[in-house]
């Protein structure tokens, strides 16, 4: 479920960023943006949405790659490490929720 509801708070993002992917909004592409007059808050706000995206990319894979060990893991009548999933959980829900709560922001950001 966390996993779930942090790609739809991701996904969110991506479609309240527009037609470039989100990832792509870089340290570069932030200067060129204010070179173009765009505010500080704004680029702020796109670098932020661009900071989650990449967490939650990142996150995800990480979440896969559990989800994967577990089911080995089962098969072969061993558990899982509590702490490891229990950190990524709360990281997914984290994320989730900061993803979910900046969207207004990068929706009155657009550059």
């Amino acid at each position: 479920r966390a996993r779930g509801r942090l790609e739809a708070a991701a996904q969110a993002l991506a479609t309240t960023w527009g037609s470039e992917p989100l990832l792509r909004f870089d340290a570069v592409s932030a200067t060129l943006a204010r070179e173009r007059g765009a505010e500080v808050w704004a680029v702020a706000f796109a670098r932020e949405a661009a900071r989650l995206a990449e967490e939650a990319r990142a996150l995800g894979d990480r979440a896969a790659l559990y989800e994967a060990q577990i089911l080995v893991g089962s098969r072969q009548g061993r558990a899982a490490a509590r702490v490891p999933l229990l950190w990524l959980l709360d990281r997914l829900e984290h994320v989730a929720t900061q993803a979910t709560r900046h969207r207004p922001r990068l929706a009155s950001a657009r550059l």
